[in-house]
């Protein structure tokens, strides 16, 4: 008797079911607003402005993470790593200050000067050239605000990370609904660029009230944190831009073979998909990041804590999910958007073999081994585009939720292979004959 509630204590007591309880009501409101902004997207504009839509979040967030330099990883490790180090904490923030002023001022010129030629490589039948001068305008606070909510992830404040997560999902879906109501599809993908203006609110609103470090001062630029940030920022700025692009391909391949309403299917079942991988990625980016970086925690022991409490209640969550999704699709689209149903088990399968693998890929970042990491995310990107390419082709859309199962299950594989050895030891072994 005393065992069985020893067992059930450890589970209550269990740090990353508590942040996943609490993180459930993130979950919830961001399902909420997106079912709400999802819902007034296909009304609005249907499934070939819900295209548009696709590509044009596929650029913003390939921007965005090209201003940053992909750091957000490496600022998670470093401040966790340096959370009772006042000193390096400060050289951590001082250093960032003038990467992210020099970087995103940069980057902010190069698009407002060239928007016109990217707004004819992405959206040849539209002029949203406005829209990208806007983004460029707002890239610099973007930047800033990625970086100072990957600060507070370290040093562990992940209530704050909820409301801020949770007010941003409100405030943007209140701002896509009426900017598309009155501007159509050129509104929402306003509302898509106003997102970083409303998490600078929700910051300014949840930041942690403690003093982490001083700000009115001039930043002083440290040659070492610069280093250490350099190998996150090789290992992640190729992967953020090179998927996104990826993704930009897949969606032109659609609508080249199938027209842009099988693109706008495409661009639903992946905003369905997105609300609930948010709660599996998010949980691997507040507690088993930060706790492999401190190393609180061995890769096997924070795979095995999370295999153990977290997949079973996602694998719930995905059967109950496939056996309404003509519900699903009718509440957070409409009966236009029916056609989304046939990409729901393949995709399904999928996410659960890309959240299995993003546990375990977590100890990139943790570790700092680039040259892994850099391996297995071009073996990912190599096979998502050439297997996407091969079955819409051959099968249609999908074919392409296929392609897309096919690419996460082989690179869980390979996860398993390269992590071998830590992950697959005789204690492993007798966790699991148990």
């Amino acid at each position: 008797m005393n065992n069985y509630f020893k067992k059930f204590k450890n589970i209550v007591d269990n740090n990353l079911l508590k942040i996943g309880v609490f993180n459930s009501f993130s979950l919830f409101i961001k399902f909420i607003a997106g079912l709400i902004s999802s819902k007034a997207l296909a009304y609005f504009i249907g499934p070939a402005g819900l295209a548009v839509c696709g590509v044009f979040r596929e650029f913003f967030f390939m921007t965005v993470n090209v201003s940053s330099l992909g750091l957000q990883k490496g600022i998670i490790n470093y401040s966790a790593k340096f959370k009772n180090e006042k000193k390096n904490r400060q050289a951590l923030v001082d250093t960032l200050i003038i990467i992210g002023t020099v970087i995103s001022l940069v980057m902010a010129i190069i698009l407002f000067s060239f928007s016109k030629a990217i707004n004819g490589a992405l959206f040849p039948n539209y002029d949203f050239v406005f829209v990208i001068k806007i983004l460029a305008l707002g890239i610099p606070l973007s930047v800033f605000t990625g970086f100072y909510i990957s600060f507070i992830n370290g040093l562990g404040y992940t209530s704050s990370i909820v409301k801020i997560n949770a007010s941003v999902s409100i405030f943007n879906a209140i701002c896509i609904i009426i900017f598309t109501y009155y501007f159509g599809v050129a509104g929402a993908l306003l509302g898509i660029v106003f997102f970083f203006i409303t998490q600078s609110i929700a910051i300014l609103v949840f930041k942690p009230r403690a003093t982490l470090f001083q700000l009115l001062r001039i930043p002083k630029f440290s040659i070492e944190v610069f280093k250490k940030l350099s190998g996150y920022a090789l290992m992640t700025i190729i992967s953020l831009c090179l998927f996104p692009f990826i993704s930009i391909l897949i969606r032109t391949e659609i609508i080249d073979y199938l027209g842009e309403d099988a693109a706008g299917y495409w661009e639903a079942m992946k905003r369905i998909s997105d609300n609930y991988l948010f709660f599996a990625s998010s949980l691997v980016v507040l507690s088993v990041l930060p706790e492999l970086s401190s190393g609180k925690k061995s890769l096997k022991s924070a795979v095995l804590s999370f295999y153990g409490s977290i997949i079973p209640v996602f694998i719930l969550g995905l059967f109950i999910l496939f056996f309404l999704r003509k519900y699903i699709v009718l509440a957070f689209y409409s009966e236009e958007f029916m056609t989304t149903t046939i990409l729901f088990k393949w995709h399904e399968i999928g996410d659960l073999f890309r959240v299995l693998g993003l546990v375990i890929a977590a100890n990139f970042f943790a570790t700092r081994d680039i040259k892994g990491y850099i391996i297995t995310d071009m073996f990912l990107a190599a096979v998502l585009y050439v297997s996407s390419m091969f079955f819409i082709e051959r099968i249609g859309l999908e074919g392409g939720a296929f392609a897309y199962f096919l690419t996460y299950f082989l690179y869980f594989l390979l996860l398993l292979g390269y992590f071998r050895k830590k992950l697959f030891t005789k204690r492993v072994t007798t966790f699991l004959k148990i």
